[in-house]
């Protein structure tokens, strides 16, 4: 298996939530296809974004997309939020930094995308009753006088283009979505996943290492100022207060809500994402670091930990999907984890794989009601729940096979988990119909 290929694709930096960020890259496409600035040919001169030449941008993306994007902050917009926001934001933003490109906001930036907003020329015409990712964008634009047409769109993962037109003539497409699927191919056991990760080489060693430093340093952030919620901040009162106790899983809980703080709060610094998701990637990543430093673990054992939480957490996404109405950050994240956490604390493949039974026979249901400041008390829990199964599958505590839907192996328990996950389809659509009718109020 390539693993430095694996990693391209599925554990990247991302500025902000991935869904808006994702639509403001979408934008950022369009409007600079018009100039001739393509993904194969980058290097073309751009003027800024005329407002009154700027007729309309259509908007349409699948229902997980509009669910995570709907009220989170904007990365630079000191707290705002909207899809409409996030699209504005996007003409003035250099696609080249594909998932990162909402570092660049500034005060003008906002300012500018704040009066595309008010004019109300970005419109949502859509909203697809399907799981995969998908954004679209068609964006109506008068360049030397006369009307010109571009549509882009994003499928299947945050940063996939598959397609750029503009006046209906195809600039740009990419089929390496099927090169992805064909060549990038997870062992069918997690005894097979466990020895990749076990097989690392120095150079990715300090690669995983880099991740688990940047969601740390995300935590730090959110302990030290003001973001979101403040979970992180409040579970550390408690904890000086001597409300909670000062052990390792209040402590996972405190790292991993406060990271989730700061980026769902609008931080404008990265976090590394994993399978598409930088929560998910707080989620993965953080209590590793966390554990590392109280016992005392080997660089190299946490990165080899952080490389099948990764592994694991694909894993568990190929059966439950890219975007599902289940919390990916407890049934994907959450399954990584507790799979690297087992490992580093010395489990071997019998324990793993109880301890993905566990956490799944604990908190399979959680629902994902959309990207928000709230998302870091799910978070704080599954990390911490990740934990706990860890724990005691190192205590040799598993879950009878008999027990709802914990299967005969934990392979056949994600294959449960993804089972119920296409079952909960209209979840999400009930989810849309809670969050536009606090439009209407």
């Amino acid at each position: 298996m390539d693993l430095e290929r694996f990693l391209d694709e599925n554990v990247k930096p991302a500025a902000g939530c991935t869904e808006p960020v994702a639509i403001g890259y979408a934008v950022s496409l369009a409007y600079n296809s018009i100039f001739g600035n393509l993904p194969d040919d980058p290097c073309k001169d751009v003027p800024m974004p005329d407002p009154d030449s700027l007729k309309e941008v259509r908007l349409q993306v699948g229902k997980g997309v509009y669910k995570n994007a709907f009220s989170m902050a904007v990365p630079g917009t000191n707290g705002k939020k909207g899809i409409e926001l996030a699209a504005a934001l996007g003409m003035y933003l250099d696609p080249k930094k594909e998932l990162e490109l909402f570092e660049d906001v500034d005060e003008d930036v906002l300012n500018r995308a704040m009066n595309i907003v008010d004019q109300n020329k970005i419109k949502i015409t859509d909203v697809k009753d399907k799981a995969e990712f998908d954004i679209s964008v068609v964006m109506v634009y008068i360049l030397e006088g006369d009307k010109t047409s571009s549509s882009v769109r994003l499928e299947k993962f945050h940063d996939h283009i598959s397609s750029i037109e503009v006046d209906g003539r195809i600039l740009y497409r990419d089929e390496k979505i099927r090169e992805k699927d064909s060549t990038i191919i997870l062992p069918d056991s997690i005894d097979e996943v466990l020895q990749i990760a076990k097989s690392i080489d120095d150079g990715l060693v300090n690669r995983l290492y880099k991740g688990i430093q940047m969601n740390t340093a995300r935590a730090k952030d959110g302990l030290n100022g003001e973001y979101g919620i403040g979970v992180g901040r409040k579970l550390n009162e408690m904890i000086k207060n001597g409300e909670l106790s000062d052990d390792l899983i209040n402590k996972i809980k405190m790292m991993t809500a406060a990271a989730a703080d700061a980026r769902m709060g609008g931080i404008e610094k990265p976090v590394m994402s994993t399978s598409g998701s930088g929560n998910q990637g707080i989620t993965a990543l953080v209590p590793l670091g966390v554990v590392g430093k109280e016992k005392d673990i080997s660089k190299r054992r946490i990165a080899e930990g952080a490389m099948l939480a990764h592994l694991v957490t694909k894993y568990s996404t190929e059966r439950s999907s890219y975007l599902s109405a289940l919390c990916g950050c407890s049934v994907k994240a959450g399954m990584g984890v507790t799979a690297g956490i087992t490992y580093v604390l010395g489990g071997g493949s019998e324990e793993i794989k109880n301890s993905i039974d566990l956490l799944a026979g604990n908190v399979t249901g959680m629902i994902c009601d959309g990207a928000k400041e709230g998302c870091a008390l799910k978070i704080s829990t599954a990390a911490g729940e990740s934990l706990e199964s860890s724990l005691m599958a190192l205590k040799g505590l598993n879950v009878p096979e008999d027990n709802g839907i914990v299967g005969d192996t934990a392979e056949e328990t994600l294959e449960n988990i993804g089972k119920i996950s296409d079952e909960m389809a209209t979840i999400d659509l009930k989810i849309i119909d809670i969050l536009e009718s606090k439009i209407e109020q």
